[in-house]
């Protein structure tokens, strides 16, 4: 399961409907579309229609709430396991392995110094706006 259906089923269940059919009813938009952003892992086009809809379900989305249980990166490789099925329940994250430019670690090890006191929920709205614009491929 990619990103998008994880997300998608994060909305079936943030708004306790039974299907994607009942979602896009929700949303005001087609099945199709849904059915769209599931094929082609359309991430920034959905969080662009939640955005604009509900924030809070896009916070949802995302949040230590929501189990999307697994974030990959350019490589595929995991980088977070958020498995509810581990015994620990705990995070793992998989840093030894990331093929990440280290001077935008930097950049994001800086950023997060500065808003962890006080703007630690700006700082992850913004991150998921970063998500939604550089995941899209419109």
């Amino acid at each position: 399961m990619n990103i998008t259906e994880n997300a998608i089923s994060k909305l079936i269940e943030y708004y306790s409907l039974a299907n994607a059919s009942q979602l896009a009813n929700k949303l005001e938009i087609t099945q199709g579309v849904i059915s769209n952003w599931k094929s082609r892992n359309a991430i920034g086009a959905l969080t662009d229609t939640i955005a604009n809809k509900d924030p809070e379900a896009l916070e949802f989305i995302f949040s230590s709430n929501s189990n999307i249980y697994n974030l990959q990166n350019s490589t595929n490789r995991t980088v977070l396991d958020k498995s509810s099925n581990k015994e620990d329940n705990t995070n793992t994250y998989y840093g030894n392995d990331l093929d990440i430019d280290k001077n935008i670690l930097k950049l994001v090890d800086t950023v997060y110094s500065f808003a962890k006191e006080n703007r630690l929920e700006e700082l992850k709205t913004d991150l998921i706006l970063l998500l939604q614009k550089y995941s899209s491929k419109d």
